[in-house]
């Protein structure tokens, strides 16, 4: 009797030991307490959270950071720079529109506001309000009066010049810095090369092509079905059909003398570009078997695969997988899960600590891959996307339990 009496003790004792380990990993802050309903809230990829909260007369709060910034009739558009060291949004009181910055606030003679972006370099914001139909895109350097104008805008280095969308007829034609492209049938813009020239794919007469301003850079193809940019304008990739109804992804780099071209696949899709270096992932099939792609290096990607995704830093490429049973693999290197997962779900990741960080509907969840052991604060009733934030060495998410909100962390 002793001594299953000291087994049990043992056991508890090792229960004990084992949750206050648990515990430590994960702490969880009191963020903002408010006392009217929170409606809106997130956590940026750089850091920075927001919140709305708005009471029974239609006013809204909004809190960045924990940091009030007014209560205004409307709110709209919250948007962060690059370099994570600047955010802007559009706010109204009772009669007037104003740009709210974190150190600025200007008002617009305005009664409708238009979009606002940051540059890709962070330096400069742009935004456009509305003079009738006739809407006005301010730059740092000057303002432009454009009528038509669809989509999002496209500001260059330092907000200096712009590019965007408008109709003509039944056509799409793309802007560029106050020049107008000829007409297109489609047209997906990317953003700007590293020396200044606005990159884009379009349609025209039933192929598509990559251009830079008004040259085309590619062969044709029979669709372009993504495309994208990195921040530095240093790297675009595309994923193409060939006019031979195969999938390829093609990357564009001053690093190529020619465009990169991948192996062809029976499908492509879930591109994503590497933060800084002339590599792009996404997911493929052949013959029914799936692969997340590296260039061109295929990983399996089991029955079912997710979506890849890079570290912060570029140095790891992860994704999950699942046959049986389910799987994460990290640079090529599998982890077997023994529990489902959402696919679907966004995965958050510390570069070379072997853990993955998710949201469940209670809760931030981090899985230890080596260990296969789940470490989490406290449950919520609503949780956002998690991140790894490199400046704070810890997966951070935001949770809310009644007009409460909490920083859910878990440093790793």
């Amino acid at each position: 009797m002793k001594k299953i009496l000291l087994v049990i003790s043992y056991f508890i004792l090792f229960l004990l030991t084992a949750t206050s380990l648990l515990a430590d990993k994960c702490k969880d802050y009191l963020a903002f307490s408010s006392p009217e309903e929170i409606t809106t809230f997130g956590i940026d990829t750089t850091g920075h959270w927001f919140a709305i909260a708005s009471n029974i007369s239609g006013n809204y709060r909004l809190v960045i950071d924990g940091k009030e910034t007014g209560i205004f009739r409307d709110v709209k558009k919250i948007v962060f720079s690059n370099d994570g060291t600047r955010w802007a949004c559009f706010a109204k009181d009772n009669v007037r529109w104003y740009v709210i910055t974190n150190d600025t606030t200007l008002e617009i003679p305005t009664s409708d506001v238009g979009e606002l972006a940051y540059s890709p370099d962070s330096r400069a914001l742009v935004y456009s309000y509305f003079e009738g139909e006739n809407e006005v895109i301010v730059l740092p350097n000057r303002k432009i009066n454009v009528i038509n104008r669809i989509g999002n805008f496209y500001p260059g280095f330092g907000g200096n010049t712009i590019s965007f969308l408008g109709i003509r007829g039944e056509d799409t034609v793309i802007n560029i810095n106050g020049t107008e492209s000829q007409p297109f049938e489609a047209i997906i813009p990317m953003g700007y090369w590293q020396d200044g020239q606005m990159v884009y794919a379009a349609k025209n007469g039933g192929v598509w092509e990559v251009y830079k301003n008004f040259t085309s850079i590619s062969e044709p193809y029979q669709e372009i079905t993504d495309a994208k940019i990195n921040i530095y304008g240093t790297v675009a990739a595309i994923l193409a059909r060939q006019m031979s109804g195969n999938y390829i992804s093609v990357i564009f780099s001053d690093e190529y003398y020619d465009p990169l071209v991948s192996k062809p696949y029976d499908y492509a899709n879930a591109l994503v570009l590497h933060p800084s270096l002339p590599m792009a992932a996404f997911r493929a099939t052949i013959n029914t078997n799936n692969f997340i792609v590296l260039s061109n290096t295929d990983f399996y990607g089991g029955q079912t695969a997710g979506y890849p995704f890079f570290s912060y830093d570029g140095s790891e490429l992860y994704f999950f997988g699942c046959d049986i049973d389910c799987f994460a693999n990290i640079n090529g290197k599998k982890y077997p899960i023994n529990s489902q997962i959402d696919l679907l779900s966004i995965y958050a990741m510390k570069p070379e600590s072997r853990s993955i960080a998710y949201a469940t509907s209670t809760s931030l969840v981090v899985r230890d891959l080596e260990k296969d052991m789940l470490y989490s604060g406290m449950m919520v009733d609503q949780v956002s996307a998690p991140i790894y934030n490199w400046r704070n060495k810890r997966y951070e998410a935001l949770g809310k339990i009644n007009q409460r909100l909490y920083l859910l962390t878990c440093e790793w």
